[in-house]
């Protein structure tokens, strides 16, 4: 969709294809297929700010990691794994960092009785104090 918008793919000229191999862990192909469920999940409620997160957490991860790519120059292999592995992490990391946004929204929206009893207790304190001075 994107690439629609920005490129006119029907005017390209069609490129030949080739299939590329690599070694790298056993559970990739796994994590694969759950980064790319995580972002078809998170593309059908792209908001603005979900497109942020992905963009923040793959900028972020380069930058924490910026020795990725130096030991992958002229071995194509070595760098699709990289970027691979480096969508994907971002994929879980954003999906993690929405659920766990979720979980502490619901949180935030509920008190416990002793919450409740603590800010009670807490702004009768703050008003017994200020009738005081």
């Amino acid at each position: 969709m994107v690439c629609n918008t920005l490129y006119n793919t029907e005017a390209m000229p069609t490129i030949a294809e080739r299939t590329y191999t690599f070694r790298a862990a056993a559970d990739l192909g796994a994590r694969i297929q759950d980064a790319s469920a995580i972002l078809a999940e998170i593309d059908d409620s792209a908001s603005p700010d979900v497109i942020e997160k992905i963009a923040a957490e793959l900028a972020l991860a380069l930058a924490r990691d910026s020795t990725r790519f130096h030991g992958v120059r002229g071995n194509q292999s070595a760098f699709m794994r990289e970027t691979i592995e480096l969508l994907v992490g971002a994929a879980r990391k954003v999906a993690s960092d929405l659920r766990y946004a979720d979980l502490y929204a619901k949180a935030a929206t509920s008190r416990s009785k002793d919450e409740v009893e603590l800010h009670r207790a807490g702004r009768a304190r703050a008003a017994k104090r200020w009738r005081d001075a």
